[in-house]
């Protein structure tokens, strides 16, 4: 039995509805829809039916459009407001000359049954002479859905673009494609293929063909020009090489003069230009994005391609009016006609490309983007981050590419980049990006080095020269070649094989570098790893995430294992290294992945056949875990204006750099980090609401085993839960509208009304909200279960105050939450929060009076089992906005049994909290999830025969 996708509606001007029947797909079910009005935040659908259900057709639909162009004749900008029946409305991007570009031209909606739903489009556009008003085109027009309702697995051709007339006068036409695909079951276990890609370009045209780098399987792709001949070693070793910050940093020969006769200039100019066109790279080829991804033969074996690029601002090449067309032909033409580009941003020479499969298109919605700077002043864009965030189906992504600090001594700073980055970097949730999605992909130059062959010393404040000594450079590229991994071994080793460095560049020469003829072998070869793993023992990335100086709670596989350090090299083929830097894996793929979700990394390889930069690229498969929810709820969320006076963005930039380096990175005095594992719960099911006593070990999350207790407490910054979706709208250029439920199938014959609207508030309610009619939504009419704290209290929460403490509360967020009572005060929204504790660094909220019990809007244990409860701790402030000083989020998924049984669940946890990426402090958490009471209602002849009862037992007692 399948339902339909519903939402609030866009249009004030649509009247309430009552509920009404309708007959769904299945003649057997009937299904009642509750239509809320349109100015609920929350409001939405809800649809009742009885158990038994098929289980593949209570799979979700989405509907894909891919939009082309449109011919009006009243305007030559248009967009389009669509709508699955009387669901939510989507609005599309505007064209631009009656086209729309490639990269805004996709909008995905919930479908709840192909086969009897409609798409309604209304189209609309500016005018000449109208201002910014736009008008209505012509007259709504349905499409029926089912004969765009297609599968990969059925063999068949993807539906082909079609033009679409716009009834009524004035109208046009409008083309566009419409495919509409169906969720994969869970029992399944969906997975979505990731394919991420990172490389410095070294602002240098790149090979059109980047097949070495970006593989995707046998693919139909456009001709390729032949590649220019290689650059002999001797040329490039003569070339000036700017380092990351752009300085030329080469050293002379001593027999080199540093004013070359004029002649001999005029020479060397000449020969150098002739050079440049000999070995020049050839422009793509012209790509036209309208044939990608439309009905692919062939299809790439990656679902998803996520690519960023690090200096990317070189001359482009002829056909191509800027350098980012450049480099997404190359891109495009690389990875086939079976991808569709869906999202692009960049920040300065960073950008970042979402190239998505044309059958997992449809499935993609939502896609935000966001940006931080962390260069010069913390305002020029040469380092930053840039990043995109999606959902497939029900699961949420980000990615992020960044762009950190250079040269060996300025670890701190990279590490203070990556605070500033994940404190600036919102994609409109409620807390910060490293808590806020199922999976974070965190990826680009991070520029961290190798501490290899300096003296190790206890102190954290040691000293390391930015440029480092020739000595130690030449050893580490005989160590990590064909030296030994004993520095001094390897400075006798120099001393005997200095005919085989070139003594003007410092030059490793090709004779000798590992990815000759047989380096692949020769990298692969049990000694060889070795050898780099040695050296990749003093990485720094790896020893700020021990500490939580940066990338806390980030995963990574091994560099060191997979392929050669990618910088710094000589351009050309191979890994040369140069003495300018020493060498190391600056280029780095890490995620994150929430709580209850997976992600394995597949292969991760380093492409020398790629000669173009002084940084090789890198690419890296992971396997994504997915979740799509079935007979449930689909939640759309709200705009962040909307969510809050104080949005978490504006409140983080006046808080940069409250903790800083390794003293935000420890938890030695957290007495809960001492006691508990960070990943441990205890969970206990009983009857009639009570919770079954525990041990104290098990109440406070420890293993039975001491050992695996040493090894979790060994482990904390690993163990650091990751980030969670609150599944938050967006800031971006796409329209940020309320929060809606979106109901697409058939929900649990639980399932009840959400909150109705509140009645308009006039002048005199603003000004005295006192005298407001009060609240009379009661949460447990509407929902079956809900969230009890027994416990909350904090430790160590950050000081936001200048006397040293805070006045913290605490936020709750969630997709599952119901809708909190309407607040009193002027200008503060409607809110899940705890009252206020003043000045306390360790508070303890007393459950039954300042911690409120949240009603949940889903009983079904598959949605439970997949969504978490995310906490954002905040200082209160009377003249200002309130300052967040912590995020944190706890999986709601050991609680999911309950509503199985129909009994009360009680969970104890430590939530770790984080401010900028580092340790924040902690709350201690009991939670028991239970049923709503209810209250017996009686008719007047009973509460009559019930008193008479009363009176007549107290007679005879008396």
């Amino acid at each position: 039995a399948c339902g339909r996708a519903m939402a609030e509606r866009d249009d004030p001007t649509t009247p309430d509805r009552g509920p009404r029947m309708r007959k769904s797909a299945s003649e057997l079910v009937k299904a009642d829809y509750f239509y809320q009005p349109s100015t609920v935040k929350r409001g939405g659908a809800y649809v009742s039916v009885p158990p038994g259900r098929n289980t593949e057709s209570s799979l979700p639909w989405r509907v894909g459009v891919r939009l082309f162009e449109a011919d009006t004749k009243a305007a030559g900008e248009t967009f389009l407001k669509l709508q699955v029946e009387d669901g939510h409305v989507e609005k599309t991007s505007t064209s631009t000359k009656s086209r729309w570009r490639p990269w805004e031209a996709h909008t995905s909606l919930w479908v709840g049954d192909p086969a009897t739903d409609h798409l309604v489009v209304k189209a609309y556009g500016y005018q000449v002479g109208s201002g910014a008003v736009p008008a209505q085109i012509g007259t709504p027009f349905k499409i029926p859905l089912k004969p765009f309702a297609w599968s990969r697995a059925s063999g068949k051709r993807m539906p082909e673009p079609a033009e679409f007339a716009i009834p009524g006068s004035g109208g046009g036409r409008v083309r566009m494609q419409l495919v509409c695909v169906q969720a994969p079951a869970a029992h399944d276990s969906p997975k979505l293929e990731l394919l991420v890609g990172t490389w410095n370009v070294g602002n240098e045209p790149p090979p059109p063909d980047l097949r070495a780098w970006l593989d995707v399987g046998a693919v139909d792709r456009p001709a390729m020009p032949p590649p220019p001949p290689d650059r002999p070693s001797e040329l490039a070793s003569k070339e000036d090489d700017p380092d990351a910050d752009g300085n030329a940093a080469h050293s002379l020969s001593k027999g080199a003069t540093k004013t070359p006769p004029k002649s001999a200039g005029k020479a060397e100019k000449a020969l150098k230009k002739a050079n440049e066109k000999l070995y020049a790279q050839p422009p793509p080829p012209d790509v036209s994005y309208d044939d990608y991804g439309i009905s692919p033969s062939k299809f790439g074996k990656f679902d998803m391609v996520v690519v960023g690029c690090q200096e990317g601002d070189y001359v482009s090449r002829q056909g191509f009016k800027d350098c980012e067309s450049d480099w997404l032909a190359c891109l495009a033409g690389t990875l086939g006609d079976s991808y569709v580009l869906l999202h692009k941003h960049s920040l300065g020479q960073m950008r970042v490309a979402c190239f998505v499969r044309a059958d997992v298109a449809p499935a993609t919605h939502r896609w935000r983007s966001s940006t931080e700077a962390t260069g010069i002043g913390h305002v020029l864009s040469n380092k930053g981050g840039v990043g995109v965030s999606c959902r497939v189906w029900d699961t949420s992504l980000c990615f992020i590419n960044s762009h950190l600090a250079a040269h060996d001594d300025m670890e701190r700073r990279r590490n203070d980049d990556f605070a500033e980055i994940v404190g600036g970097c919102f994609f409109g949730e409620k807390v910060e990006c490293v808590q806020a999605f199922h999976h974070l992909v965190w990826f680009g130059d991070l520029n961290y080095r190798c501490e290899w062959g300096l003296p190790k010393t206890a102190s954290s404040t040691k000293r390391i020269d930015r440029n480092p000594s020739k000595e130690r450079v030449r050893r580490m590229i005989e160590a990590l070649s064909v030296g030994e991994v004993d520095p001094k071994a390897s400075a006798r080793r120099v001393s005997r094989t200095e005919d085989k460095i070139n003594r003007g560049r410092g030059v490793h020469k090709k004779a000798d570098a590992p990815n000759d003829p047989g380096a692949e072998r020769h990298a692969a070869h049990p000694s060889n790893v070795a050898r780099r793993l040695a050296v990749f023992d003093t990485d720094q990335l790896t020893a700020a995430r021990k500490r939580g100086d940066a990338f806390m709670g980030f995963e990574e596989g091994n560099p060191a294992k997979a392929h050669m350090p990618t910088f710094k090299v000589q351009r050309e083929k191979g890994f040369v290294y140069k003495e300018q830097r020493t060498p190391a894996w600056c280029d780095r793929v890490l995620w994150k992945t929430a709580e209850g979700f997976s992600c394995d990394q597949s292969f991760l390889t380093a492409a020398g056949e790629v000669g173009t930069s002084d940084h090789k690229p890198v690419s890296a498969g992971l396997s994504v875990e997915l979740c799509a929810h079935k007979s449930v709820t689909h939640f759309e969320d709200e705009s962040p204006a909307e969510a809050g006076a104080e949005t978490p963005r504006a409140s983080a930039r006046g808080k940069r750099g409250s903790r800083s380096g390794s003293d935000a990175g420890s938890v030695a005095g957290s007495s809960f980090s001492k006691t508990s594992s960070s990943r441990s719960a205890s969970v206990s099911v009983s009857t009639r609401g009570e919770t079954d006593k525990q041990p104290n070990s098990i109440l406070h999350g420890r293993s039975s085993s001491n050992a695996r207790d040493e090894e979790d407490r060994s482990r904390v910054f690993d163990d650091i839960a990751g980030a969670a979706s609150d599944e938050r709208g967006g800031f971006n250029s796409a329209s940020s509208t309320g929060r809606r439920v979106a109901k697409t199938t058939p929900s649990l014959p639980t399932a009840r009304k959400k909150r109705p609207s509140e009645k308009q508030k006039t002048w005199f309610t603003r000004l005295f909200p006192c005298l407001r009619a009060p609240d009379v939504y009661d949460a447990a009419e509407h929902c079956d279960w809900q969230l009890r704290f027994r416990m909350l209290q904090g430790k160590n929460l950050l000081p936001a105050d200048i006397n040293g403490y805070s006045d913290p509360y605490v936020t709750f967020f969630g997709s599952l939450l119901s809708s909190p009572p309407a607040s009193r005060a002027v200008g503060k929204p409607a809110r899940w929060r705890t009252k206020t504790i003043v000045a306390n660094l360790n508070p303890t909220w007393r459950c039954d009076a300042q911690v409120p019990v949240i009603p949940l809007l889903s009983a079904d244990p598959a949605v439970i089992a997949k969504e978490h409860l995310l906490f954002r701790v905040m200082d209160e402030d009377t003249l200002t906005m309130d300052d967040p000083i912590g995020y944190g989020r706890l999986h709601l998924g050991p609680l999911a049994d309950a509503l199985t049984s129909g009994e009360s669940a009680s969970m104890d946890r430590v939530v770790p909290l984080t401010q900028f990426g580092r340790v924040a402090g902690e709350l201690k958490v009991t939670l028991t999830l239970e049923r709503v009471p209810r209250k017996t209602k009686f008719t007047k002849a009973e509460v009559s025969a019930r008193k008479a009862a009363r009176k007549k037992a107290a007679a005879e007692t008396g």
